[in-house]
């Protein structure tokens, strides 16, 4: 297994590509992306950097399975990059700075309202067209939810819960891909593909590790369709 900080020996120290390294890029059967970003960017900019929320989604983003999960629980590589820029596409550290949305939590605390838009309004006052605009507190008020029956297990209400059963029943997904008990370590969640009523029960409740489901949960030892659709589930640091 490469180790993480690993550079290919073909890459100049100045961040160029030498002409061994140019020939191999060239004889890659994966398509250049404009604006190639290759894994050591990530790992410099969110990993070192130590923004990585261990989602496991780059891992899993990789068309050519150059990534893995290192023994730190952090994403790796493992075999040679091909630069095609999916890993730092779909990462949710490579571009939003979470940050920067405790603005948004201190703009409650004083009574001001954000639009969802980004802009703000005084309490109550209209855009100028005719038409409110949505605020942070409608948009809270309009998407609570419960459910009607109680289901065992569950820790904050069971909607999440709900959701997946009546999904999986309605054959809506093929399966869901959540988080049950560790059967060697206390208190640590492990990822799970749920495909029944009994089986989202079973996962019922929260755990408090970064369960890295994306990168760690083989599908092919699922019974699924060739294109299975699967509903994830993950709290927003995930």
């Amino acid at each position: 297994m490469w180790q993480r900080g690993w550079r290919p020996s073909g890459q100049s120290s100045g961040g160029g590509m030498s002409a061994a390294f140019a020939i191999r890029d060239a004889m890659n059967d994966i398509d250049e992306a404009p604006g190639k970003v290759w894994f050591w960017e990530l790992e410099r900019a969110v990993i070192d950097a130590g923004r990585c929320v261990q989602c496991g989604v780059c891992v899993a983003a990789c068309p050519s399975d150059s990534l893995g999960i290192g023994a730190d629980d952090l994403p790796t590589l493992v075999k040679m990059c091909t630069g095609c820029s999916l890993c730092w596409d779909f990462c949710p550290r490579g571009g939003l700075r979470y940050e920067a949305l405790g603005d948004l939590l201190a703009g409650e605390q004083t009574g001001e309202q954000w639009t969802l838009n980004g802009g703000v309004t005084a309490n109550g006052h209209s855009n100028g067209n005719g038409h409110r605009r949505d605020t942070l507190e409608s948009a809270r008020a309009r998407y609570t939810a419960r459910v009607k029956s109680a289901i065992p297990g569950v820790q904050d209400g069971g909607v999440v819960s709900a959701l997946l059963i009546e999904l999986l029943e309605s054959g809506t997904i093929d399966g869901a891909l959540v988080a049950k008990p560790s059967a060697r370590e206390p208190w640590k969640g492990v990822a799970h593909l749920a495909q029944t009523r009994e089986d989202v029960i079973a996962c019922a409740g929260s755990f408090y590790n970064q369960t890295l489901a994306l990168g760690h949960l083989d599908l092919k030892k699922y019974d699924l369709p060739p294109k299975p659709r699967i509903a994830l589930v993950g709290t927003p640091c995930e």
